[in-house]
């Protein structure tokens, strides 16, 4: 981690930090704060094969921030009132995405649990690409395929029919799981789209008299509209509309119509997808 902080000549000032990390842990969700990274362990006999990218790991962090005194014009009394003591105000963030785990939604490893199981992974599939299954089912005397379990109820007539497992899509890269299905991906193999966000702001000081200021203000958020979509627009007790459950779940889940959709989420400060906020301002100080 480097930071620095510079006063430059002519009333400019900047501030900049970088980080560079890696975070490792053994399982991040053990309360079931969220529901994109497993909240058990793939085999509780052998905790150390859990072991991968945590939740909280973020590769690459950039913020710089400045204050630039605009220069003083040197003329027209009233026109001068006009043009100086004005700041130019902003900051830069460039941060990587979230580690996320690609997950079934379904108790594939049999331990009572449907969030914790990840998917199969297809190394010759289309990339980032998603499909459910069909099922195998055997009768006793015969063979057959019948749709997912989301389009039938019980497939096959009762789980103890079921015999195996056909990708709905098999040039998919992501295959979901099921019951009796042996996963091969691994927890948090996949990094969501990271932070890119200009915040720019104009500020006046206009002095009314020697012991009030009012102070106007121009301030734009995400000035360039870039597509930061987050997770974390809740509060501490309750999540955001566009950050509900069902949208965490889909977006992770092989098959959905959202799998890896990141415009399913906020685009911070509330807003969806994404959104530029322009906002004016008057401060009266005394």
């Amino acid at each position: 981690s480097v930071s620095a902080q510079k006063r430059l000549a002519r009333g400019f000032m900047l501030n900049t930090s970088y980080t560079w990390s890696k975070t490792l842990d053994l399982i991040e969700n053990d309360v079931n704060s969220g529901l994109l990274n497993p909240r058990r362990p793939k085999d509780a006999y052998n905790l150390a094969s859990n072991k991968a990218l945590s939740g909280l790991h973020r590769a690459h962090k950039f913020v710089a921030s400045w204050i630039y005194e605009l220069p003083q014009y040197e003329g027209n009394r009233t026109l001068s009132r006009v043009l100086n003591d004005w700041q130019f105000v902003g900051s830069y963030i460039l941060e990587s995405g979230q580690p996320i785990s690609i997950l079934s939604s379904s108790d594939a490893n049999g331990d009572l649990d449907t969030i914790a199981d990840t998917a199969f992974f297809n190394p010759a599939g289309a990339q980032d690409t998603g499909s459910d299954v069909n099922y195998v089912c055997w009768n006793g005397s015969a063979a057959t395929v019948g749709p997912s379990a989301a389009s039938s109820g019980t497939p096959c007539g009762g789980q103890a029919n079921v015999v195996g497992y056909i990708a709905q899509n098999p040039n998919a890269q992501y295959i979901r799981s099921r019951p009796g299905m042996t996963a091969n991906l691994g927890r948090n193999t996949f990094v969501m789209p990271g932070i890119n966000t200009w915040n720019l702001s104009l500020f006046k000081d206009i002095v009314i008299t020697e012991g009030k200021t009012l102070q106007f203000r121009v301030e734009m958020f995400n000035a360039f509209n870039h597509p930061s979509h987050t997770l974390g627009s809740g509060t501490v007790v309750s999540q955001t509309a566009s950050n509900a459950p069902a949208r965490n779940t889909e977006y992770a889940t092989p098959g959905s119509d959202s799998f890896l959709k990141s415009d399913v989420f906020s685009g911070g400060m509330g807003n969806a997808p994404f959104q530029r906020i322009i906002q004016w301002g008057l401060k009266l100080s005394f």
